[in-house]
């Protein structure tokens, strides 16, 4: 059944070929007559398309310096701010109990360093001074103690000589020498009592230091507790629109003073007076985007960078200064183009701010970030369009007047290495279109047109899609090749 099938669908087709034939007198093959362009003369503008997003030209992470639960939050996700505009309000009790806290103890640490103070005071002008002042009495008893010690010892030695030395002169003899002894000794203590109160006096030099220590420590305890209770109130840094409000009335947040992490971010502030399409161009491309920039968004620029570049306070309308390109090298009148899906009828236009000076690798590509300021008066439009996926255009030119020719147009030589194009040509007596190889030498694409350096002139034809013979037509000129061999 199968079969049968096949065979009167085969039978239909040819049935109305034959049809064809007879009411037309042949079926139209235009795939096999080939098709040709004529080379032209003009610019060739090489467009280089780079994509990435929309992004504010700063973004500020609001993060808790204090502890506490939120009682106050007025602003919105999408919500304009200005600078010094309170965001956060938090219950201050707690970081008021931290401050009185602080308070006691740098009273104490005062109070510490005080009488510190007074220690040292009393062991310099009076521990000293009375450890000096006994020693000096005592070297005055040892002085006479001494004299007295010598003049027993003369009165022995005469008795011993005459032989009249008796029992008493003996015991006093020994009673001076034993008080000689003592006197010594005292004097060696008094020496000793000196430079105990030297240490001492010392010690509570270094016991101020240590208690100035302890007070400065309080100090900034106390500073840092005073600064948290004022975080208790947090106002915007900038003038610019809420992304992201992460805390609710109610919510409790810890300060980033305590916290290993950093502290609870409370709110996320774009600054949207300047708005950027941040792009990733390919490395084949940047040297072409170098050159298209100012040159203070180039890296290694040395020079003073325009007022107001790449910062949130620049107002919309200030434009960093075009670079001075080669004549006929570069279009100097063309700015930047931007595309983005949500406008995808209107057009937005910027200046190159800023190129990344290393490139990063983007689904296996090297890419240079770019940085697209947008200076175009609709820009506004993107302020709440932050982190959307946009296009950049940058518009190339690179020859002017040149000879162009269709890519696909361009074949490999049969023979060699080289490429070129094929002519249009017509077969010998019969009129029909033939083609010929020649070899040229090409310049730079846009993907659609060449640049022609050397092969082609301006009007000639040349072939995209080369013409085919019918079986007929390759048996028709091998029998005509065939008789011309014969003769």
């Amino acid at each position: 059944m199968k079969k049968l099938i096949i065979a009167v669908v085969c039978l239909v087709v040819l049935g109305l070929l034959y049809y064809m034939i007879r009411q037309h007198g042949a079926v139209s093959l235009s795939f096999m007559e080939g098709k040709w362009v004529v080379t032209e003369r003009g610019d060739l503008v090489r467009p280089i398309t780079a994509s990435g997003k929309i992004e504010p030209a700063s973004i500020v992470q609001i993060k808790g310096k204090a502890s506490g639960e939120v009682v106050e939050t007025p602003f919105k996700d999408g919500a304009t701010v200005h600078k010094g505009d309170l965001i956060i309000k938090l219950d201050p009790i707690d970081e008021q109990r931290n401050v009185d806290r602080a308070q006691s103890d740098y009273d104490r640490a005062v109070i510490a360093l005080t009488n510190a103070n007074l220690t040292w005071q009393e062991r310099e002008e009076v521990g000293v001074p009375g450890a000096k002042a006994k020693k000096g009495q005592t070297k005055a008893r040892l002085s006479l103690v001494e004299s007295d010690f010598k003049h027993q010892v003369a009165l022995k030695s005469i008795r011993e000589a005459d032989g009249h030395l008796d029992a008493a002169t003996e015991r006093e003899y020994k009673d001076a020498e034993s008080r000689l002894k003592e006197a010594e000794a005292v004097v060696e203590g008094a020496r000793v009592e000196i430079r105990q109160a030297e240490l001492a006096r010392d010690m509570a030099a270094e016991e101020i230091k240590a208690a100035g220590k302890t007070r400065d420590t309080a100090n900034m305890v106390l500073e840092d507790a005073q600064q948290r209770f004022k975080e208790t109130t947090v106002y915007s840094p900038i003038d610019g629109m809420v992304l992201v409000r992460h805390v609710q009335i109610g919510e409790v947040v810890q300060s980033g003073k305590t916290s290993l992490t950093g502290g609870t971010v409370l709110m996320e502030i774009a600054g949207v007076s300047d708005i950027y399409a941040v792009v990733n161009v390919d490395e084949a491309d940047i040297g072409d985007v170098r050159e298209l920039a100012p040159p203070s968004a180039v890296p290694g620029y040395t020079g003073t960078r325009p007022a107001g570049a790449f910062t949130a306070s620049a107002p919309a309308t200030q434009e960093a200064p075009l670079a001075t390109l080669p004549e006929g090298t570069f279009d100097k009148t063309e700015k930047v183009d931007v595309t983005i899906e949500t406008f995808p009828q209107e057009k937005f236009t910027g200046v190159i701010e800023r190129i990344a000076p290393q490139s990063q690798i983007v689904q296996a590509i090297a890419t240079f970030k770019v940085w697209i300021r947008i200076t175009s008066e609709n820009r506004n439009k993107l302020v709440g369009l932050l982190n959307t996926q946009c296009e950049a255009h940058f518009k190339v030119r690179s020859v002017l007047d040149a000879i162009l020719v269709d890519y696909d147009a361009i074949r490999k030589d049969p023979n060699s290495e080289r490429y070129g194009v094929y002519l249009v040509t017509q077969k010998p007596g019969t009129g029909k279109p033939d083609y010929k190889f020649k070899t040229c030498k090409f310049g730079i694409d846009n993907g659609d047109k060449v640049e022609v350096i050397e092969g082609l002139k301006v009007g000639e034809k040349v072939w995209t899609q080369l013409p085919q013979q019918t079986e007929k037509e390759k048996q028709a000129e091998e029998q005509a090749a065939g008789k011309k061999k014969k003769r």
